[in-house]
């Protein structure tokens, strides 16, 4: 960036000294350094050559990630005669309690085992182990922060906790989730 600007002082000190010599011949049309602007945008020493600057014709499109991303099922309870699913929204901290046949995100919940569930969304099916999102993930990445890098928003910290055991009471889970999520934020 500093050797365009240097080349810009340079050439503007050599047109101006130039106008000089061209103002006894006549009029000078426009800017006095129009003339030497493609050496500035042309320069072989330049370590942007090369490449174009991105331009607003250019957009960059990003997809949207899924709801199903952001929920992770943190634990499953056998509650009598039937189980239910633990359900956290990562967007939200919202907990879903769910039980076989619930509409959950954008599917529903077809079957609930001590090891996971059965997520059905239109003619998919996927069996979702405790710890992984809807989508069948490890984890959904932590939602966007405002103003903070995109680069950053999907890294784990080191001293961030796993995911709590499956339990055998419901307030068991809960409890644990709630002192994850005072944890989180602070």
């Amino acid at each position: 960036m500093t050797t365009r600007w240097l080349l810009l002082a340079c050439t503007t000190a050599l047109a101006l000294g130039l106008s000089d010599v061209r103002g006894a011949a006549g009029p000078r049309r426009g800017k006095p350094w129009e003339d030497y602007e493609v050496l500035i945008e042309n320069n072989m020493f330049s370590r942007d050559r090369g490449r174009p600057e991105p331009t607003a014709a250019d957009p960059v499109v990003r997809e949207a990630p899924s709801p199903e991303r952001y929920v992770l099922l943190r634990g499953v309870v056998n509650n009598g005669d039937e189980f239910v699913a633990f359900l956290e929204d990562m967007r939200s901290g919202e907990m879903i309690r769910a039980r076989s046949g619930d509409e959950i995100v954008r599917g529903r919940v077809a079957d609930i085992t001590l090891d996971g569930i059965v997520y059905e969304r239109g003619d998919a099916r996927a069996e979702v182990a405790i710890g992984q999102n809807l989508e069948k993930g490890v984890g959904a990445p932590p939602p966007p922060t405002p103003g903070a890098p995109d680069g950053d928003a999907g890294e784990a910290s080191d001293d961030e906790q796993p995911p709590p055991a499956p339990s055998t009471g419901a307030d068991d889970i809960l409890e644990r989730l709630r002192q994850k999520r005072r944890r989180e934020l602070g």
